[in-house]
């Protein structure tokens, strides 16, 4: 009986299964590398270089795209859906926006001077998703232009 007991406590020790005993490593601790994940790798994305005002001749071609049928439409439908909801106060909204060389639009807020009955209303969030929507053509500029627009919505 002691025989099969000192064999069966010493098979329980080989496997692991005796007392934990807390070991320090022998040499410094490695780190393991870091995994790469497979496939292509993405480009890092950085923020948008310079920002400049808008000439006149950007200016014009940027009106150009508010003057279409596209954003007509959305302010249009902006109006209408923050009518439902409940009146506007007077005057109208002024937004600043950045568009990149490409046409695409960066960034969309309302200016500074916009009163303050359209601050976080469902029409300033409409027309604010809906100007980062529209498609302009792309500037002859290496730089983002910023942009600003007042939109009247008596």
């Amino acid at each position: 009986m002691r025989r099969s007991f000192w064999l069966l406590a010493g098979l329980l020790l080989a496997v692991g299964c005796g007392p934990r005993i807390a070991r320090e490593p022998a040499g410094p601790r490695l780190e393991a590398p870091a995994r790469r994940a497979a496939g292509p790798v993405a480009p890092e994305v950085r923020p948008a270089g310079v920002v400049v005002p808008a000439s006149e001749r950007d200016r014009q071609v940027l009106l150009t795209v508010f003057e279409g049928r596209d954003a007509r439409e959305a302010v249009w439908s902006c109006r209408g859906g923050q009518r439902r909801l409940g009146s506007l106060p007077p005057g109208g909204i002024t937004l600043e926006l950045v568009v990149e060389p490409g046409g695409r639009v960066s960034a969309v807020e309302l200016a500074s001077d916009t009163p303050a009955g359209y601050r976080g209303s469902y029409l300033a969030t409409c027309l604010v998703r809906e100007v980062r929507a529209l498609a302009f053509p792309p500037s002859a500029s290496p730089a983002a232009i910023r942009f600003e627009i007042e939109l009247e919505v008596d």
